[in-house]
């Protein structure tokens, strides 16, 4: 096995481990479950398997920081927020920002720290 796969495949096991775990509290299928998983912004990850998520209640005002480790992993999210939300380079919200539109998916190319709701429900 290479160098970098030694590497990699550890890595790539603690990230799904970061990801998945504070999700888990979705995955009923009750139809209130269903509403709460509607009302949250959904980052996933490059993870193996796939399918590694963070979700983040859509609470106006609300800031959550990403673990870098996490960070480093990202490659999607899923606005479902009725509310724009920011993704912002640094934990303390400065650097480069994303802004996702309401009910929208965003690809995400940088390592973003912090994610924003905000309380603006206009479009980007």
């Amino acid at each position: 096995m290479s160098a970098i796969r030694r590497l990699i495949i550890p890595a790539m096991a603690a990230i799904t481990a970061l990801a998945v775990a504070p999700s888990a509290a979705l995955a009923a299928t009750s139809p209130a479950a269903a509403a709460a998983r509607r009302n949250y912004f959904i980052l996933y990850f490059n993870s193996e398997p796939p399918g590694a998520h963070r979700s983040y209640a859509c609470n106006g005002g609300a800031r959550y920081v990403v673990p870098a480790l996490l960070a480093q992993a990202e490659l999607s999210a899923r606005n479902n927020c009725s509310v724009r939300v920011w993704l912002h380079l640094n934990p303390n919200g400065s650097g480069r920002a994303l802004c996702i539109r309401p009910h929208s998916n965003a690809t995400i190319r940088r390592p973003y720290r912090q994610v924003w709701i905000s309380r603006n429900p206009a479009t980007c």
